[in-house]
């Protein structure tokens, strides 16, 4: 008698050509993880009656895994994905010799069959992400209804009271339901009222007064205040608030109260503001591996200087402390990359509007140097984020030049596109376990390195260094 699965283990009857086994396998592992053991179990050699091909154990993705009368399962399918259930009792056959598939007398059994088997039907876990989707839509509703009303006072007051309820919200979900995303949701939600509550407040019922650099510059104060009191509330009351989320809003409020400064009070234009903040973020990006490491404390031993020092630091440490200090670590530099891909984002746009020829010559270097670093990093969030800023720079590149461009020029530009597309789906295709030359990755070194170094002069040009020196010499 079969049951749905209840733990971390589904135990089912496979009958392949040599024998048969009884297997209690993972819910997590996948098909193709199970066949090499599955083989090594229930297949052999000898050639079965009931086979016309070629048997061969040696090659675990010759096999395929299937029910009696269904098509073999998909190979990165798991046990829970493809809804195995308790005690089933499934069959390994070579790949080239699958049992056929029962006919159907009845239509509408074969349709519901059919349908069954595809993996973008309608599932019950599909119900959480589609509520989470439409309360994100109505906080979004909310905001707008806040901005446009007709009694900032009131919009204020409402903004701020939503703020506080959802940030109370966000710390009970990490510390009573356990859950990240119901408390990263309610968090951001806090945020965004907080900083519209500050635009408010100070534009009032002038839209054009709210995204003056004095009134960006509290939204983000406000904004800041809220991520920060919800990630002091990670490290004390609830452990399970996420950081990167709140840790971007710092971050990125940090950003903005920085730009703004730069804007009222050193008195630079936006593209020079652009241009120094995003160098700064370029800098702090270059180094946040060590920053990530110095920030969830992880100190490697010192290299000893003397006999005396070869006993120094030899300890072994708790794994648990090792592996919580190195998550800490990475969710800091996904912090670090996520924000400063937003920055870069943000500053493309101000950077084209530089006079002369650096307002295309720096975002052109721009774009290059982040796409090359991003090869530095390891995680997915880390290394997307940076590549999805490069590849954000280089399309306003491209649309600055060909904005009035002649037609050939617009011609060549559609040209080169195309042959770009063709590049990086040929890339696409590549086989993921084919390596590089070595040379290729010698020659992005060098150009990581070089168009990092060519920031620096294209910056002073931005910020008048050569000018304010030629003033020098008279």
């Amino acid at each position: 008698m079969t049951s749905a699965l209840s733990g971390d283990l589904c135990r089912i009857t496979v009958v392949g050509p040599g024998g048969r086994a009884d297997l209690a396998v993972p819910t997590s592992t996948t098909v193709s993880d199970l066949l090499p053991v599955l083989v090594r179990h229930t297949a052999d050699r000898r050639r079965p009656a009931d086979v016309t091909g070629p048997v061969d154990t040696g090659d675990a993705g010759s096999w395929v895994l299937q029910r009696l009368g269904d098509a073999p399962f998909d190979a990165d399918g798991t046990p829970e994905s493809l809804d195995w259930v308790e005690g089933e009792q499934f069959h390994l056959r070579p790949a080239g010799d699958p049992l056929p598939e029962l006919d159907f007398d009845d239509i509408a059994d074969g349709m519901a069959t059919a349908i069954a088997r595809q993996r973008n039907h309608w599932r019950p876990e599909h119900a959480r992400p589609l509520f989470l989707v439409l309360a994100g839509s109505a906080v979004a509703a909310t905001l707008a209804v806040l901005l446009g009303g007709a009694s900032p006072p009131a919009a204020t007051i409402a903004s701020g009271v939503l703020a506080l309820l959802f940030a109370v919200a966000s710390v009970g979900a990490g510390r009573w339901r356990g859950d990240w995303l119901l408390a990263a949701l309610p968090g951001l939600a806090a945020c965004a009222f907080a900083a519209t509550a500050g635009l408010i407040g100070v534009a009032g019922s002038e839209p054009a007064q709210r995204w003056a650099p004095g009134t960006v510059v509290l939204a983000a104060v406000c904004a800041t205040g809220v991520a920060g009191l919800l990630l002091g509330a990670r490290y004390s009351v609830a452990r399970d608030v996420p950081v990167v989320p709140f840790g971007v809003v710092a971050v990125g409020g940090v950003a903005v109260m920085v730009a703004g400064w730069l804007l009222v009070g050193v008195g630079l234009t936006p593209g020079q503001t652009a241009a120094v903040v995003s160098g700064a973020f370029f800098v702090v990006m270059i180094y946040s591996p060590r920053i990530a490491i110095r920030l969830a404390r992880i100190r490697g031993p010192q290299l000893p200087k003397s006999a005396d020092e070869l006993q120094v630091d030899i300890d072994p440490l708790p794994a648990a402390d090792v592996v919580a200090r190195t998550g800490m670590a990475d969710r800091y530099l996904n912090v670090i990359t996520t924000t400063a891909s937003l920055v870069y984002a943000v500053s493309f746009p101000h950077l084209l509007d530089l006079p002369g020829w650096v307002g295309v010559a720096l975002p052109v270097v721009f774009t290059a140097a982040l796409c090359l670093r991003a090869r530095g990093f390891a995680g997915l969030l880390q290394r997307l984020a940076v590549i999805a800023a490069g590849a954000a720079g280089a399309v306003f590149v491209v649309l600055r030049l060909v904005d009035g461009a002649p037609v050939a020029f617009q011609v060549v530009a559609v040209v080169l596109l195309t042959l770009a597309v063709g590049v990086l789906a040929l890339a696409a295709t590549r086989p993921p376990t084919r390596r590089l030359l070595p040379i290729w990755g010698h020659l992005g070194n060098i150009l990581e390195t070089g168009t990092a170094l060519a920031l620096v002069p294209l910056l002073f040009q931005v910020l008048g260094v050569y000018a304010w020196a030629r003033g020098l010499a008279g």
